[in-house]
């Protein structure tokens, strides 16, 4: 192998010889560095409304009471006639239905669970169950049809005494609700009893969820608000020897996205910021380009933290408990050696 002072006299040789000059000045070596910042996220936590928590394994809503009332008019055509007087009540059969939707941007849920309270009050003048009558109360996918429990309060064993109420526990099965709860309340009264008629009279039935969970929810995800987790980074020991030749760079951001939203936003690392924008896409990938003086402003300083903000849209988004938008962030910059 030849000696390093024979290859300068090599190379001399070969520059007269070509008539050319021998350069001066060492050569410029452009240089890429890779780091990998910690990986942040985004919490399913963060696209819900605001009526729904996350509990455990579940979601949990929020749903307001249903109330559904009938007049003894319309539920007994018979009873017009004798209105105001007292006389032996008329057998009849009525229905009557109210419907709850789920809480606002929710569209439609998978139900895992859910208990309701049942108040049936007695506004009439007589026990609509004398003597084997029956109140059915069911609780229906207001979209299908699809029934998802049911009570019954049967004369043979219970009495509704005028002027009093009664409570009763339905647990509802699970499956898919889209968008409202129904409750029909049927009445089979076989009426006999003698008793004043006033056709102004009511049945009310009131329904209250006392827990509701669900194992996914779709919902409407408009301009709301997101923030990554903020993560620390390590920094301040890199050497000014690199710092001064860091000519210019980016941040690559690798993003698995679960829930099929769209965000944009912006990336904070240090006081430097960047704005970003995320497909709908399961994976993308994002990049932000840096200038030289823009890395110096955080590579090597203390106490530097990487987080981001923006705000998500999507269109009937199912989501579910435990979910996350993963970000990991690769910075890339360029150094100048020579």
């Amino acid at each position: 192998m030849k000696s390093p002072r024979a290859l300068v006299a090599t190379a001399a040789i070969v520059a007269i010889l070509a008539g050319c000059d021998i350069p001066t000045e060492p050569p410029i070596i452009e240089q890429r560095w890779m780091i990998e910042v910690n990986e942040t996220s985004i919490s399913v936590d963060e696209l819900l409304p605001s009526a729904v928590t996350v509990v455990g394994s579940d979601f949990e809503v929020a749903v307001d009471p249903v109330t559904g009332q009938e007049t003894l008019g319309v539920l007994c055509d018979a009873c017009g006639a004798l209105d105001g007087m007292v006389a032996p009540v008329p057998a009849f059969e009525g229905t009557f239905t109210s419907t709850q939707a789920l809480p606002s941007d929710v569209l439609a849920a998978a139900l895992s669970g859910a208990s309701i309270e049942i108040q049936i009050a007695n506004n009439l003048t007589f026990d609509p169950l004398y003597d084997g009558g029956t109140i059915v109360i069911s609780i229906a996918d207001d979209a299908t049809g699809t029934s998802r429990g049911q009570i019954m309060l049967d004369g043979s064993q219970d009495v509704l005494v005028p002027g009093t109420s009664e409570v009763r526990t339905l647990v509802l099965s699970a499956g898919d609700v889209s968008g409202a709860l129904r409750a029909t309340t049927t009445v089979d009264a076989p009426g006999g009893q003698l008793a004043p008629i006033d056709v102004s009279d009511f049945i009310e039935v009131t329904a209250t969820v006392t827990s509701m969970l669900l194992s996914s929810v779709t919902v409407n995800v408009a301009n709301r608000a997101v923030s990554f987790d903020e993560q620390g980074l390590d920094f301040e020991d890199v050497s000014t020897k690199i710092t001064d030749r860091i000519v210019s760079g980016a941040v690559i951001l690798d993003v698995t996205n679960p829930f099929g939203v769209a965000i944009d936003g912006s990336v904070e690392i240090g006081a430097t910021s960047k704005g970003f924008s995320i497909d709908g896409g399961s994976s993308s990938t994002s990049t932000l380009s840096y200038t030289g003086d823009e890395i110096r402003s955080f590579m090597g300083q203390p106490n530097v933290t990487f987080s981001g903000s923006g705000t998500a849209n999507g269109t009937a988004v199912t989501i579910a408990p435990g979910q996350r938008m993963t970000v990991s962030a690769t910075l890339n910059f360029t150094l100048e050696i020579g």
